[in-house]
């Protein structure tokens, strides 16, 4: 820069109405800017936000059935082998689905914590990170897939007939008959 243009950026700096018109056009310039930013937060942070949480609820459904059978056992009460079993029926025979955001595993894996471990609604939000409601709604639709099931895969107990010859029934009669004759309920 020669000095000719210091000093006309100097005098321009001094005069004050050519200052005020430098400020506003800054200040436009960072309105402009934080309004892109914010722009840019709400189309792909947000987005980023919902994704990130979806994907820490697969890795808490992956740590409980993924891993090995004993922890999944432990979590859930029954092996992955029969958890797989168990959803496989329950979207065939129950009419269990998809939901936009929950899929039938973790639909049934929810259901089978809240069984296992005798957790409220307010534990399983944390853990699976969904709302209560979703918790509930998901909970109420394995229970009717469950109760649907009921007919193909629960059966009647057959009566133990009187000429039984198993030795272990003989205790069991005595007290059958003590409970039908005098209603009461006793210790043999």
């Amino acid at each position: 820069m020669d000095e000719r243009q210091i000093i006309l950026i100097y005098l321009y700096a001094r005069q004050p109405h050519y200052r005020r018109i430098t400020m506003c056009i800054m200040l436009l310039v960072n309105v402009y800017v934080m309004l892109m930013l914010y722009r840019h937060y709400e189309k792909y942070i947000l987005k980023n936000r919902t994704l990130v949480r979806h994907e820490s609820r697969l890795s808490v459904l992956d740590s409980m059935i993924g891993h090995n059978d004993i922890k999944c056992v432990n979590q859930l009460r029954m092996d992955r082998r029969t958890f797989g079993l168990l959803c496989e029926l329950l979207r065939i025979e129950g009419r269990l689905k998809n939901d936009s955001s929950v899929s039938v595993e973790e639909q049934v894996c929810m259901f089978l914590h809240v069984l296992a471990h005798h957790v409220k609604n307010r534990t399983i939000h944390n853990r699976f990170m969904q709302s209560g409601e979703t918790i509930s709604r998901h909970f109420n639709s394995v229970l009717n897939g469950v109760l649907r099931l009921q007919g193909n895969s629960l059966q009647m107990p057959a009566p133990i007939p009187e000429n039984c010859t198993d030795g272990r029934w003989r205790c069991f009669k005595v007290c059958l008959q003590v409970d039908v004759e005098c209603h009461i309920i006793g210790n043999v």
